[in-house]
């Protein structure tokens, strides 16, 4: 296999780097498609912009290290292609709330903080900002690295990259990614109100029923009913489990409608062929069978004077 072509340090100036996904870059022609592209501009822009909305969610709760140190590895991260940076990322943010001076003591603690932790505006600008930095990153690394895993475990040495053009980049296609983080948040505040305010009872006709007060504490647990923890992780895995049943039938749906009359044909005969198997080995079997009823092969007729012999 021969060794997968290298873009030149002035790669992004060139509309045929910018269009061919297979050509690896330097890391100079990656600063240069970072910082000269428009559209792979607006990405950096926007992960630089939600590392900085981290920042001062994190120092306004008192952990200006954390914020520092998180803010220091996401930009380093995105500028430098490191795939495992976001892991990093959330390792600290996470770290960083429970120990907001960094020493792991004097843990910050609220009893009810999972029940009334929801629509605050700290928690929906730190979700929204962890969730555009995440796709903006995955974005920029599609543009500079590899956008698609290696067929093996690793990366051969002279496999060429899949890469995303930038040339392929929709203009609505950032704003898109900013709406529907802005969704996603909105929706899961939604789903955590809505599990800390129903109460289960496995042992009635309808297990589930709005609770009476907002608070668990002040709640009464009924004969065979669960306890709030529990009752939030069974709400949790039944939304789950919808969820993921709706997003299949509604993206199966979606491509068997944007499919070619061809591959829908194709499909058709492929699924006929599957569901009558049987059937037509069994007819195949019965008419190679009455074929050679109907012409039976000749048998080999022998020479007598071989036979003396």
């Amino acid at each position: 296999m021969p060794a997968p072509e290298t873009a030149p340090d002035d790669a992004p100036a060139d509309p045929k780097w910018v269009a061919d996904g297979s050509v690896e870059l330097s890391q100079r022609a990656r600063f240069n498609m970072l910082f000269n592209n428009p559209a792979v501009r607006g990405y950096l822009i926007a992960a630089v912009a939600a590392l900085a909305m981290i920042f001062l969610v994190m120092f306004q709760q008192g952990s200006d290290l954390g914020g520092v140190l998180i803010f220091a590895v996401g930009a380093a991260g995105v500028v430098l292609a490191w795939p495992a940076a976001p892991a990093f990322v959330l390792f600290f943010l996470a770290y960083f709330m429970v120990f907001p001076f960094g020493a792991p003591v004097d843990a910050y603690y609220y009893p009810r903080e999972i029940e009334e932790g929801r629509f605050r505006v700290n928690d929906l600008v730190l979700a929204m900002a962890v969730l555009v930095y995440v796709a903006a990153h995955f974005r920029v690394l599609g543009f500079t690295h590899q956008a698609v895993a290696p067929e093996g475990a690793a990366r051969h040495p002279n496999e060429p990259p899949t890469r995303r053009p930038p040339a392929a980049i929709d203009p609505s296609e950032l704003t898109t990614l900013l709406l529907v983080s802005c969704v996603v948040v909105l929706v899961g505040q939604i789903v955590w109100w809505v599990v800390n305010a129903v109460e289960a009872t496995p042992t009635e006709a309808l297990p589930f029923r709005w609770a009476p007060t907002r608070t668990s504490y002040r709640r009464s647990l009924e004969a065979g009913g669960l306890t709030p923890g529990l009752t939030r992780f069974v709400a949790m895995v039944g939304l789950l489990a919808a969820a993921v049943l709706l997003g299949r039938l509604v993206f199966g749906y979606w491509r068997l409608r944007a499919m070619r009359t061809d591959e829908a044909a194709m499909l058709l005969l492929d699924d006929g062929w599957n569901e009558t198997r049987r059937e037509r080995s069994r007819l195949e079997k019965w008419r190679a069978w009455g074929r050679t009823r109907k012409n039976p092969k000749p048998t080999e007729k022998t020479n007598p004077k071989r036979e003396l012999q």
